[in-house]
């Protein structure tokens, strides 16, 4: 996994990066298998913190965001959110595939008219 990390108001952190890395990298790779590149970017104004994550790949994309009183809260956020929009892409997908799958059987046997 491909990752671009962007710092606005904030000095660059490299455990912030690893620590991120893991957290959407868990995420990422039990819902996808191809290569991915997500875009990372961190923002601080005044007391709050930030994060915007941009998804790419195997054919998805996805954008999360989360803001909290410390930098890792919001990392932890849009983690869970990365990982509920990964789940529901992948049901769509699932009941998309059996009911095509349901159709063309029942096409196949004539009983569709």
């Amino acid at each position: 996994m491909l990752y671009n990390f962007s710092f606005k108001h904030m000095d660059v952190s490299p455990y912030l990066q690893r620590y991120t890395q893991k957290k959407i990298g868990d995420k990422v790779d039990k819902f996808l298998s191809k290569p991915i590149e997500a875009k990372v970017s961190f923002y601080a104004k005044k007391k709050e913190f930030g994060c915007h994550v941009y998804v790419e790949g195997d054919g998805n994309e996805c954008f999360v965001s989360a803001s909290a009183s410390d930098m890792f809260s919001a990392v932890n956020a849009v983690a869970v959110k990365l990982e509920s929009q990964l789940r529901k892409r992948k049901e769509r997908l699932k009941e998309n595939r059996y009911s095509r799958r349901a159709t063309r059987s029942r096409d196949e046997v004539g009983l569709r008219a």
